[in-house]
């Protein structure tokens, strides 16, 4: 190691590229696996790391040469550029030895990266997402229109920022967004009133949270899981608040607020929906567009997953499906050289699968005094999706390690 490149400053730049997977979504065993490598990576190879939701603990030494960085200056998530900035600097660090004030320097400009596209661009995404996201829900026309002018409105404040509205923002959102499309469905006569809330508030739930907890309980970490898996149950609780409030005062029967397909524009629709659905989220989350073809064969192949599970089997597997189907996918394309980020492929294709929509809906369900098999629909899809990242995952872990056996056997290495 560089005589410069002290334990401490090793630790420092681990715990900072920890913090900002965390910002990413990504699991706290895939923090503490990326951040140990990349500490021997530059020369320290005794770190222990320990990563939760909002702090990343690393250690390194023993005795009096012992020293731990503890990282919780934890800001919002980040956008697609700077996660795939993040995770391809990542790649570096991990493979060879840096200059570590460069290194913080390269962190430093991700964290501060500005957004590719003004302000109104990115409002615009947000429309384009949720025309497309309700386009893929096979919902009537009206519904598509509504959802399009209405994502113009919710984008503004989404991207507003203001930090006196953040905690509440759930129940600011879903009582807004309910209170204005019963007004227009009642108004006009829009008999698939939960088909315009859900594209609408995708963004705000929080499946991606916990299915992720549900795959850390798994995987034997009680403390994130469990974290995660209570921060979003109360996002759920909130926005269900939101849309229970704005029942309450318009007078209308929680009931109205039921999943009730009234009609669809038809099977063709995904080609146009799917391609609609990503450019708004790439606007939105300011995505490289060199990554479009790799994230587009992503969610075409969970779609078809997705597909499969529900014709072959029933609309609650079909989260393994399309989670299986686009998790080793995913996992080669970042093994890649040049390829994106899993997350960068993932976050899009995950939120096709939502499990938090049909829980959201689950639980206005039973506010109205529907039956609890709703309730535990949602729970059987959650586990199913987290299963499909699980299997997925050792699906191409056992692929890899056969292709590097055969690998090393045409070198004639001994294979590890």
């Amino acid at each position: 190691m560089d005589g410069s490149a002290e334990p401490g400053q090793v630790r420092e730049l681990a715990a900072r590229v920890g913090a900002g997977m965390a910002q990413s979504f990504d699991s706290v065993a895939s923090i503490e696996s990326t951040l140990t490598k990349v500490c021997a990576a530059q020369g320290v190879d005794d770190a222990i790391v320990l990563a939760f939701p909002t702090a990343v603990v690393v250690q390194t030494g023993g005795g009096e040469q012992s020293g731990v960085q503890v990282d919780t200056n934890f800001g919002g998530s980040l956008r697609y550029d700077q996660i795939a900035a993040l995770y391809t600097y990542i790649k570096v660090l991990k493979s060879q030895h840096v200059d570590l004030g460069m290194a913080n320097q390269e962190l430093d400009n991700i964290a501060n990266l500005s957004p590719r596209y003004p302000w109104f661009v990115r409002v615009l995404g947000y429309s384009l997402f949720a025309a497309g996201f309700s386009l893929i829900l096979q919902p009537t026309l009206a519904t598509v229109i509504t959802c399009t002018l209405l994502g113009l409105l919710i984008g503004a404040i989404y991207l507003a920022k203001i930090p006196t509205l953040q905690l509440v923002l759930p129940v600011v959102v879903s009582f807004l967004v309910t209170a204005v499309v019963l007004l227009i469905a009642g108004r006009f006569g829009l008999e698939d009133p939960v088909r315009i809330l859900v594209p609408l508030l995708v963004i705000f739930l929080p499946g991606a949270a916990i299915t992720i907890g549900v795959i850390e309980l798994a995987s034997n970490q009680m403390v994130a899981g469990a974290s995660r898996l209570v921060s979003g149950t109360v996002t759920l609780l909130l926005l269900a608040f939101g849309i229970f409030a704005a029942t309450a005062l318009l007078d209308v029967p929680p009931e109205v607020v039921q999943d009730i397909p009234v009609g669809t524009i038809g099977p063709w629709v995904m080609v146009i929906a799917i391609p609609i659905y990503l450019v708004g989220l790439m606007l939105l989350f300011c995505s490289p567009w060199k990554y479009f073809p790799w994230m587009l064969v992503i969610l075409i192949v969970t779609y078809l997953g997705q597909l499969f599970g529900s014709v072959v089997f029933s609309a609650q597997l079909s989260g393994f499906f399309g989670a299986l189907a686009m998790t080793p996918l995913a996992l080669w394309f970042d093994s890649l050289p040049n390829g994106p980020s899993k997350l960068v492929t993932i976050l899009p294709a995950f939120w096709m699968i939502v499990p938090g929509a049909s829980g959201l809906m689950a639980i206005v369900g039973i506010g109205a005094d529907q039956s609890r098999g709703s309730l535990d629909s949602v729970v059987v899809t959650v586990i199913a999706i987290a299963l499909g990242i699980l299997t997925g995952t050792a699906l191409f872990n056992s692929l890899h390690k056969v292709q590097h056996y055969w690998a090393a056997r045409r070198a004639g290495a001994p294979a590890s």
